[in-house]
């Protein structure tokens, strides 16, 4: 089983080094921070989750080599919602309204960040989020 998540903001942001809840216009939404040195932010999704071989929440690893860049990778909270979900496509719920709130949580983190470029990633389903 998972060790609970710490919660934080995102002015927690830049000090953060291991996952946290982030909360956000009411919601808590995992994510996995590193710290860069330029003005650029990357913002990671995972794909399908085996939970065979993973845990919840899920973090797609950080890239070693993005010369600098912020990182930002956010695992989807609509699978702690039902064991038997490999993926949600970061779409959300009634409840969870993750393809609004997503958006304006990026936009607030790369303020804070203070950086002049946002990169999306995300491979399989996380693909679909980086898209939206």
């Amino acid at each position: 089983m998972a060790t609970p998540l710490q919660p934080c903001t995102i002015d927690d942001l830049p000090s953060t080094v291991s996952p946290r809840l982030l909360s956000f216009s009411g919601l808590q939404i995992p994510v996995h921070f590193r710290a860069g040195s330029n003005k650029t932010l990357v913002i990671i999704f995972h794909g399908a989750v085996s939970r065979e071989k993973r845990q919840i929440p899920f973090f797609q690893t950080h890239f070693s080599t993005a010369f600098g860049a912020h990182q930002l990778s956010v695992a989807d909270p609509c699978l702690a919602s039902d064991q038997h979900l490999s993926m949600a496509w970061y779409a959300g719920t009634q409840d969870l309204p993750l393809q609004e709130v997503l958006p304006r949580l990026f936009h607030a983190v790369a303020q804070r960040l203070q950086v002049n470029r946002v990169i999306y990633f995300g491979a399989s389903s996380g693909g679909f989020a980086a898209l939206h």
